[in-house]
C-alpha cells in the first residue's frame, strides 16, 4: 500500500481530497473492525448534485431549504464517497475516524461506526485497496 521509504498517511492516492472539519482521532489502539456502505443522495432520489459533500464539509444550507430541515446543524462525514460518474472523494484519513450520523448496531456491537459512504458507483479500485487493509466487516445500507 505504500512503498518502504514512506509512511501511509491514511489518504488513498488517486482519489479527489476533500478535508471535512468533522471527524477525530481514533481511540489509542482502536482498529477498523467495519466499514459501513451508505447508499446516500441529497435531497433523497436525486443523484448528481454537490449536497452530499456539501454535508461532509459541513457547508449545507438546511435553513433555506425545507427538505434539509433534520440536516440542520448536523456534524457528519465520511471516509469516502462514491459518486455515480465513478468519481472518488475521500472526506477523512482512513486513520482518524469520520462522524456517524448517531448510534448504529451492528452484529450486537453498538456504537459510531466509521462510515464509507456511496452512491451505486463503481468502486472497484477504492475498493480493492480498502481490501488491503483487512477490515473484518464490509456492511451495505
Amino acid at each position: 500500500m505504500t512503498s518502504p521509504d514512506r509512511a501511509f498517511d491514511g489518504w488513498l492516492p488517486g482519489v479527489v481530497r476533500r478535508l471535512s472539519p468533522h471527524f477525530n482521532e481514533r481511540p489509542e489502539g482502536a482498529l477498523v473492525s467495519l466499514a459501513v456502505l451508505h447508499f446516500i443522495s441529497l435531497p433523497a432520489g436525486r443523484f448528481g448534485g454537490e449536497d452530499v459533500d456539501a454535508l461532509f464539509m459541513g457547508t449545507l444550507d438546511a435553513m433555506n431549504r425545507p427538505e434539509y430541515e433534520s440536516l440542520r446543524g448536523l456534524r457528519v462525514s465520511s471516509h469516502f464517497f462514491v459518486r455515480r460518474t465513478g468519481e472518488v472523494r475521500q472526506y477523512v484519513s482512513v486513520l482518524d475516524r469520520a462522524w456517524h450520523a448517531g448510534v448504529s448496531s451492528f452484529e450486537g456491537h453498538t456504537g459510531t461506526f466509521p462510515s464509507e459512504s456511496s452512491s451505486r458507483a463503481r468502486a472497484r479500485r477504492p475498493m480493492k485497496t480498502l481490501s488491503t487493509w483487512r477490515s473484518e466487516n464490509f456492511w451495505g445500507r
